[in-house]
């Protein structure tokens, strides 16, 4: 019969612990007396002791930091709220968890010039942001090269994804504010180009206003237009309306239109109401009424993609992880 660590303890007179501490080299067994560790190396001699191999590979493996490359489109753009959180996230995460972090900024639609399997094989996990349709394409594409790839707030099929259920976040919020009956019109405001992302929100949106005789727009602005101009149109257009409801899929346009409204003297929720969806982290102390929102959670999304990461590291298969969206009701819109 193969000679354990409890039969070594159980010789030498000591718990297992210790016995772990003085075969192993850990750095505990330094507070240990010099005749407690020659009893367990005598013990050990003695009994012809084998450590369990891959016990100790894992073992050792769990003492190697997790290595982790971030590829980011928005790393430097002072407007993404998104990337300073999930930075944050993880500065706190590494105060608690051994983990060495790499960032790397791409161009959106270029993804394929920089993700390679023998890059991604440099680290233990390699996470992708971003929302482009021609990224998701050569993601599913190539799904089989990619191990150890986790996917932060965007699903791509094949790669464990970490991701937040916007449709059905913004479908409820919708249900919500329709279901008071307040609203006379809705105005569903977007990009010409929306991402995937926003065509998820707007469509759950859509999806949760009540059918038959709803009053229903959907704008698709002009992307070639300054953000703060894209909003001046929609308010010129709209804002003159009595108890209309604009939705819109981000929330610094909301925040925008918000302005451009007060601004003109529109009372809002009272006769133009706003709905948007996340929430920016420090904007949103500035702002009143608070917006009307989705909060995507995105701290407690970046700490399940690093239990994904982690669950590769490991040898496991990782499965995706949805993170619930949390209505926040704010004050501009009526709910």
């Amino acid at each position: 019969m193969k000679t354990t660590m409890e039969d070594v303890a159980r010789t030498s007179g000591v718990s297992k612990a210790t016995v772990s501490y003085v075969l192993n080299q850990k750095c505990s067994s330094l507070g240990l007396s010099s005749q407690t560790i020659l009893k367990v190396l005598d013990a050990s001699r003695k009994l012809n002791y084998r450590p369990d191999l891959v016990a100790v590979a894992l073992s050792r493996q769990k003492s190697i930091p997790l290595s982790v490359l971030i590829l980011s489109p928005w790393l430097h753009s002072q407007f993404s709220d998104f990337m300073a959180q999930v930075s944050r996230t993880l500065e706190r995460m590494s105060r608690e968890t051994r983990m060495k972090l790499a960032y790397e900024l791409y161009r959106e639609n270029e993804l394929s010039r920089i993700l390679k399997p023998a890059r991604c094989a440099k680290y233990d996990a390699v996470f992708v942001l971003g929302s482009s349709r021609e990224d998701n394409a050569f993601l599913k594409k190539n799904c089989g090269l990619f191990r150890n790839v986790v996917l932060l707030n965007r699903f791509v099929e094949g790669y464990p994804c970490s991701c937040s259920n916007d449709a059905e976040s913004c479908m409820e919020m919708a249900r919500r504010i329709s279901g008071r009956g307040y609203y006379r019109k809705y105005v569903i405001a977007c990009g010409a180009a929306p991402t995937v992302c926003e065509e998820k929100r707007v469509a759950g949106f859509l999806g949760g206003l009540k059918k038959g005789g709803t009053d229903i727009s959907l704008i698709r602005m002009d992307s070639a237009l300054s953000s703060e101009k894209q909003v001046m149109e929609l308010s010129g257009r709209f804002g003159a309306e009595d108890r209309v409801l604009f939705f819109l899929p981000q929330y610094h346009p909301a925040a925008l239109l918000l302005r451009v409204l007060q601004k003109h003297g529109v009372p809002v929720p009272e006769k133009a109401g706003i709905a948007c969806y996340d929430r920016h982290s420090l904007l949103s102390d500035f702002i009143s009424p608070e917006l009307t929102t989705i909060d995507p959670d995105i701290g407690a999304m970046t700490r399940q993609a690093m239990e994904l990461a982690d669950e590769i590291k490991n040898g496991r298969t990782p499965r995706s992880i949805v993170t619930k969206g949390v209505l926040i009701p704010g004050g501009s819109a009526i709910l």
